[in-house]
């Protein structure tokens, strides 16, 4: 998916958080937002994913703008085309692994073994392969559990995947882990927006836009 963010601006509250942004993300790319606390890298990122609305100006996805489209329409961009991995992890604590990743497998029109083997097979993917699906995800540790999130993300399928600071409470194995999903994820033709403070991964993105 191509995103055009086209002369957007934000103000929450009489305060100016950005203003006049332009940017083009390519379809089939990996790039971050960066910038200091408080330049409104998760806000723009809420924007782009139609968590919120810009003050002025628009978003495009393709060729289509979606800054004022239908709460209906809105939806289905939301269940169908967007995936999430949150940087607090977004999952349901007092649930197992499975019932959280069968979230993700909600609308699809797959029997009972086939989501079985797709959650088998994506926990495979983030090095978690050995976890008991009927564990709940309160006792698994901080990395064990934005792995988990990014396995949802992947099991939906969706075209875009926002990410808002995935790695910033993960250590350095766990962080490779999740980069190198997200490489993986290009491959497969998924488009990737995220934010971080972290360098070390530079060399891994397409671009990278400074707040």
């Amino acid at each position: 998916m191509k995103i055009s963010i086209e002369n957007v601006s934000k103000e929450i509250n009489g305060k100016t958080v950005f203003s006049n942004i332009n940017w083009q993300v390519k379809n089939n790319s990996l790039v971050a937002i960066k910038g200091n606390s408080g330049t409104g890298k998760t806000t723009l990122l809420n924007i782009i994913s139609l968590l919120d609305k810009p003050s002025s100006g628009g978003i495009l996805f393709n060729s289509e703008n979606v800054t004022n489209i239908s709460i209906k329409k809105r939806r289905e961009y939301l269940k169908k085309d967007l995936g999430f991995v949150f940087q607090n992890y977004g999952l349901l604590e007092n649930s197992t692994i499975k019932q959280n990743l069968e979230i993700a497998l909600k609308s699809k029109k797959f029997g009972k073994r086939k989501k079985l083997d797709l959650m088998i097979d994506t926990l495979q993917q983030v090095n978690l392969s050995s976890l008991d699906l009927n564990v709940k995800v309160s006792s698994l540790s901080g990395g064990e559990q934005q792995r988990i999130g990014l396995a949802r993300c992947i099991l939906k399928n969706g075209n875009l995947i926002i990410a808002d600071e995935p790695t910033a409470a993960l250590d350095s194995e766990n962080e490779k882990i999740i980069m190198l999903q997200f490489k993986e994820l290009k491959k497969r033709g998924h488009t990737i927006i995220l934010t971080t403070h972290s360098n070390k991964y530079d060399d891994w993105f397409d671009d990278v836009f400074y707040l």
